[in-house]
């Protein structure tokens, strides 16, 4: 059924009411359209905010991942430098134990090298004492000897000499025994 104004008048009643219907019509539409834009877009923003949401979360996870595997490779570098730093005190102390070691040993035979130069000097000198006091025996003896030879020289000298003058005194007398004797056998 085809509702018009006639076209003969002036009446646009019906025009008007068919202008008016369209108009709700187109309002309601764009109320429906701006309603379902505005759900569109509130689902838009909802979705993006909670698709940002998701993506902090997981940004947050990695986040807190990664200062966990940070922490865990500091905790293990720690350990690391400390088990390095015990063993290199374990390894200082061998080498001052070492070197403490070769220290005293080479106290030792310093030592040692002393007390045996010290028993060298010390027989030096004793064989040195010895054959001084030997040598000194030897000169004392060659110069008692000396002296017992000159002794002997000078007493030999003597009674040389004592025994040629009690010659000389004795030959006037045995001249004289002689010559009595002598004169006794004639007799």
């Amino acid at each position: 059924m085809d509702i018009r104004d006639p076209s003969y008048g002036s009446s646009k009643t019906i025009s008007d009411i068919m202008g008016k219907k369209k108009s709700a019509i187109e309002r309601e539409s764009r109320v429906v359209i701006a309603e379902n834009m505005k759900t569109a877009k509130i689902a838009e923003i909802q979705a993006s905010k909670e698709a940002d949401i998701k993506e902090q979360e997981a940004l947050e996870q990695v986040g807190t991942r990664e200062a966990q595997k940070m922490e865990a490779v500091g905790i293990a570098k720690e350990k690391s430098d400390q088990a390095i730093q015990e063993e290199s005190k374990t390894t200082t102390q061998k080498r001052m134990n070492v070197l403490e070691v070769e220290e005293v040993r080479s106290a030792e035979i310093e030592k040692q090298k002393q007390i045996v130069q010290a028993n060298q000097d010390k027989e030096t000198i004793e064989i040195r004492a010895a054959a001084d006091a030997g040598q000194s025996e030897i000169i004392a003896d060659g110069e008692m000897k000396a002296e017992k030879k000159k002794a002997e020289g000078i007493q030999a000298v003597g009674l040389a000499q004592a025994e040629a003058e009690k010659a000389m005194q004795l030959a006037p007398v045995s001249a004289q025994i002689a010559l009595a004797k002598e004169i006794g056998s004639n007799e």
